[in-house]
Order: structure tokens, then C-alpha cells, then sequence
């Protein structure tokens, strides 16, 4: 586990996550062109109930998951994917798959 200071909306607080999630938040931020402050407070407004850490993995997990299936869907593939939480919308043909404007 590896802590790291966030500032979600300002506040600043420790957030602390196994090294690949770390490593996938990173991935995202770069696809997204987003920094780790922007992802966390993303976060928290789609997701306001529940822990924020455990927001933070079903978040990245339904991001890449999302991902896939756009993925898949432009190769003509036609599995089915399981629906994902609303707070991660599909991705863009620009390969986003968030609208982080409203979190900025």
C-alpha cells in the first residue's frame, strides 16, 4: 500500500491504495489529460456515498472497463459487456472517456 496526499475541491487529504491503482490513476490522467487532484474530485462528485478509496478502485475499474468495450466496439466485436456505473460515460471518439470540465 503507498499513501499520497490528494486535494479533492481544495481540501487537502491521504489517500492510500495498492501500487497498480496508483499506477492506473496515472493512466488515466494522461488519456484524460487530467492531474491526480482532478481525478480524486471527479470522484467524489459522481460518487458521494460510500469510502472514497473504495470509489477511487470501482472508479477505475469502470473506467477501463468502459474503455474496453469502446474499444471492443470499434473493432466490430460483439461481446457483452455488463453495464457500468453512470458516472463514467462512454468514451469519446477523441479515445476520453471522462468529461472532467464540470470537476476543473
Amino acid at each position: 500500500m503507498v499513501s499520497r496526499n490528494v486535494r479533492i475541491a481544495g481540501r487537502r487529504t491521504s489517500v492510500r491504495l495498492e501500487r497498480e491503482m496508483w499506477d492506473a490513476l496515472a493512466e488515466i490522467g494522461r488519456r484524460e489529460n487530467a492531474n491526480l487532484n482532478q481525478l480524486c474530485t471527479h470522484v467524489v462528485h459522481s460518487r458521494p456515498d460510500g469510502g472514497f478509496t473504495s470509489n477511487l478502485r470501482v472508479f477505475i475499474m469502470n473506467y477501463f472497463r468502459v474503455l474496453q468495450s469502446a474499444n471492443a466496439s470499434t473493432s466490430g466485436s460483439t461481446t457483452n459487456e455488463a453495464n457500468v456505473d453512470s458516472a463514467t460515460p462512454p468514451a469519446t471518439s477523441s479515445g476520453a472517456v471522462l468529461n472532467l470540465s464540470a470537476s476543473r
